[in-house]
C-alpha cells in the first residue's frame, strides 16, 4: 500500500502540472496577440525569395498564393534564420501587421 506521504507528493506534483499547463497553454496561443496588441495577423508558409535591398521577403503558402512582407523589428534580426529557411525550404510562421491596400505587410516576427 502507499503511503499518505507518497499521495500526497504524487498529488502535488499532478496538481502543480495541471495548474501550469493551465496558465501557460492559453498565453502560447494567444502570444503574438497578447505581447503585441490587435490587429495582428498570422500567415505560415515556406520563404521563396529575400530582398537584401528593401529587406522584404516572399512566403508561398500551402495553397500556392505568394505573400509579399516587408521585414521590421525582431524580423530584421531574424535574417539569417530567414535564409536557412530559404536553403532548406522549411516551413515557417510570420506575425505581420495588415497594411492599407497597395502596401505590403509589415513582418515583425517570422520564425
Amino acid at each position: 500500500m502507499i503511503s499518505p506521504r507518497s499521495t500526497a507528493v504524487i498529488f502535488v506534483l499532478l496538481l502543480v502540472a495541471i495548474l501550469s499547463l493551465a496558465c501557460i497553454s492559453p498565453l502560447a496561443l494567444f502570444n503574438p496577440t497578447v505581447t503585441q496588441g490587435p490587429g495582428v495577423e498570422h500567415a505560415d508558409g515556406k520563404i521563396v525569395a529575400i530582398q537584401q535591398a528593401d529587406m522584404s521577403f516572399v512566403l508561398q503558402t500551402a495553397s500556392g498564393q505568394r505573400l509579399r512582407f516587408l521585414c521590421v523589428e525582431r524580423c530584421r534580426l531574424a535574417l539569417q534564420h530567414m535564409e536557412r529557411h530559404l536553403r532548406e525550404k522549411a516551413h515557417t510562421d510570420v506575425y505581420y501587421y495588415p497594411q492599407t491596400t497597395g502596401k505590403p505587410p509589415i513582418a515583425f516576427q517570422v520564425d
